[in-house]
């Protein structure tokens, strides 16, 4: 690619119309979230995650003048249409909640990390440790249970706070 071929700027039109799409898609996504509910931008399931980064990349193509306006707004309409037509489902329909959500697993029992189920979800025992120190964990009898959660975020369950019906839903190894 020559320097002479890269540009630097759209014409005039363009250039106007940047900061009026940004604007429009801004307050179409504002207006979309609260219509569908602050769990469209969560991440519950991995759907949640896809809908959250594809309206990201609305948002951008719309205002980089990839994407036609209305196209946009069609597009986060959809996106959030159907994340809320699968979170019906997936309340309605145990099936459908266990095909499409990720089951939390158990990483460490009773202060006993569980090198399987690690192993599983590809973390090393030092990032495994590196959550417990970010959790405030000072010594290993301090810990209950820590548990992978579907969103991805770790949880570090004190050893006394551990009421069983905590982890019913919690894959405690490879087979179960």
């Amino acid at each position: 690619m020559s320097l002479a071929s890269i540009r630097l700027v759209s014409d005039a039109l363009d250039l106007w119309f940047v900061p009026i799409a940004a604007l429009a898609m801004l307050l179409t996504v504002t207006l979309a979230v609260r219509i569908a509910g602050v769990r469209s931008l969560s991440k519950m399931m991995s759907f949640d995650f896809a809908v959250t980064v594809s309206l990201g990349s609305v948002l951008a193509s719309i205002v980089t003048l990839s994407t036609p306006l209305l196209d946009g707004v069609a597009a986060v309409a959809a996106l959030l249409g159907v994340q809320a037509a699968l979170a019906a489902v997936r309340r309605r329909f145990h099936t459908a909640r266990r095909a499409s959500d990720n089951a939390p697993i158990l990483l460490m029992d009773r202060g006993t990390p569980i090198d399987e189920n690690l192993r599983d979800v590809r973390m090393t025992l030092g990032d495994l440790y590196s959550k417990l120190r970010i959790a405030g964990v000072t010594s290993m009898d301090e810990v209950g249970a820590v548990v992978l959660e579907t969103t991805g975020d770790v949880a570090v369950l004190a050893a006394s706070d551990i009421d069983d019906e905590l982890l019913t839903d919690v894959r405690r190894g490879a087979a179960t």
